[in-house]
């Protein structure tokens, strides 16, 4: 294995975030949205954070699939075993989610807000699964 310098790493990340872009921006309209949408919903999390516990979850997830998701694609290339980044960081966040909202009911707008988020990575997650599997079956 190539060792790389901190400029050649931070380039071939680059390049793979690049790579994950550009994947987004070829993939069904549908897609696009549906990734404007999981941003849109789970951005606030870094808000939150500073208070409440399973937003600070949602957002070391955020901030974990970010930094692996380019590492990922580096070492493995372009694929559907990317979602494998959402099945390892977002599961224990989301589930958390949903228990703090069978707790505490949708009692306020930060609950309601986590019932969103929890069911969007849910959702998410779905899609990964199914991406994972096709990249092992086939």
């Amino acid at each position: 294995m190539q060792t790389l310098n901190k400029t050649e790493l931070l380039s071939r990340l680059q390049e793979a975030s690049q790579v994950s872009q550009d994947y987004i921006a070829a993939s069904p309209q549908w897609v696009q949205i549906w990734v404007l949408v999981m941003t849109v919903v789970l951005l606030p999390s870094f808000l939150f954070a500073f208070k409440r516990t399973e937003a600070r979850w949602i957002a070391m997830s955020l901030l974990q699939i970010a930094v692996f998701t380019p590492m990922l694609i580096f070492t493995a290339g372009a694929s559907k075993f990317w979602g494998i980044t959402h099945l390892l960081f977002w599961t224990g966040p989301m589930l958390l989610g949903f228990s703090a909202v069978l707790r505490d009911g949708l009692t306020s707008w930060y609950l309601r807000w986590l019932a969103l988020a929890s069911t969007v990575m849910a959702v998410s997650l779905v899609f990964d699964v199914v991406d994972v599997y096709k990249f092992f079956s086939a």
